[in-house]
């Protein structure tokens, strides 16, 4: 029996108000006081453009749920006056997993580092076999903090039964008093991990659907690479965490992808948010464990952008050697197969001045937000460092 054979009880939106999504506010240079005084995120009513025959609750009549809701003018958990005009990048997040050697107090302690320190939004890693629980550390982000955002970045719907899901999601939406967001993707490290493979895009779809009927003041942002993906994250999620080289070139059409989605579906753009996963680093060896996850990954793409071309046999090597259990961690041995210079096509390495222009050319591409990633010990001096030396100078 499936989730759609199922009518569990559903989470209503009072149960799980949204959470900052794209709000409006500005990363100060120095210590984010721009984000102190960001707005309470508006709170939703109970029909968000459905068509005539869907219910307030968002199902058809019966309690069964369509494939999938299209053409959602205000997704959810987007407050639209913080969108309209279209501005620069200046919202800044950080994607983070729990290491095994973590102990929960000190994770708390560093989340609430994160918002001390103007981050607007964390995305906590879910990969069982290499990190400690997502959802417990949500939980414990969440009693320790009173205004930064807290995503999965990203689950999937095969290792949890999506009923768990929803009940997981909707508790960090309760007890964190509407930051949750679920980002949501295909499956990667968890799922090869234990033998299994990524969803097919319809199955994502049909996820989505579903999170929809239960909790759907919850955000889904859907984690894109490829194309069906990017479109799908354009016709049904409210935003997109695009991942894969940074090369303006390879981000561009991505963005295009996403938009051609949001075009299919007759939404607006401005109310849709796509935001990027940008390592930056001075150093390759930095960012070596996450430019072998990326190679990995560019290994299943049908083809390479030309920028990566020259690079296709360490790509494949990078995925032959692959240890799921060492998943983004900067100890992993497989990360010795990226050389230097793959490290710096796919990731933002150099001086600060260097990665600043690098950073202005994925800007360009029609992004609305970044996500750094943020790995091994002394992870909030990084991001202040990150913040003074680099960011500062992008805000416009």
């Amino acid at each position: 029996m499936g989730p759609r054979d199922r009518d569990p009880a559903r989470i209503s939106g009072a149960q799980a108000r949204p959470g900052a999504c794209r709000e409006a506010g500005h990363l100060a240079a120095r210590g984010g006081e721009g984000h102190q005084g960001e707005p309470e995120p508006h709170r939703r009513s109970g029909n968000r453009g459905r068509g005539p025959s869907e219910s307030a609750a968002g199902t058809r009549p019966g309690g069964r749920q369509p494939r999938a809701q299209r053409g959602r003018t205000a997704p959810q958990g987007i407050h639209v006056a913080a969108l309209a005009p279209r501005k620069p990048v200046t919202a800044f997040d950080v994607s983070v997993g729990i290491s095994p050697r973590q102990s929960f107090d000190s994770w708390a302690e560093f989340v609430k580092g994160l918002e001390a320190e103007g981050v607007r939004r964390l995305w906590a890693i879910d990969s069982q076999l290499a990190m400690k629980d997502v959802y417990t550390g949500l939980v414990v982000a969440a009693l320790n903090t009173t205004r930064i955002g807290l995503g999965t970045g990203v689950t999937n719907a095969v290792t949890r039964h999506p009923t768990v899901t929803a009940n997981a999601i909707a508790a960090v939406a309760e007890i964190s008093h509407g930051r949750a967001i679920l980002g949501l993707g295909a499956g990667d490290s968890a799922l090869y991990g234990i033998g299994l493979k990524p969803q097919k895009v319809v199955e994502v779809e049909e996820a989505i659907g579903f999170f929809r009927s239960r909790v759907d003041a919850v955000p889904i942002y859907l984690a894109v690479s490829q194309e069906r993906m990017c479109q799908l994250a354009g016709r049904q999620a409210d935003g997109a965490i695009v991942m894969g080289p940074a090369q303006p070139d390879m981000v561009r059409r991505q963005v295009e992808w996403v938009e051609g989605g949001l075009k299919a579906a007759g939404r607006d753009r401005r109310t849709f948010e796509i935001e990027f996963i940008a390592p930056v680093a001075a150093s390759p060896d930095d960012v070596r464990s996450w430019a072998s996850t990326q190679a990995r990954l560019l290994a299943h793409h049908r083809e390479l952008p030309e920028s990566l071309v020259p690079f296709r046999d360490e790509i494949k090597a990078s995925e032959e050697s692959y240890d799921y259990a060492e998943h983004l961690s900067t100890h992993a041995t497989h990360s010795g197969a990226v050389s230097d210079e793959l490290v710096r096509t796919l990731a933002i390495v150099g001086t600060p001045s260097e990665c600043v222009e690098r950073l202005r050319g994925l800007q360009a591409t029609g992004l609305d937000s970044m996500i750094f990633p943020l790995a091994g010990r002394g992870r909030l001096e990084r991001w202040r460092k990150l913040r003074d030396e680099i960011l500062a100078q992008i805000i416009v």
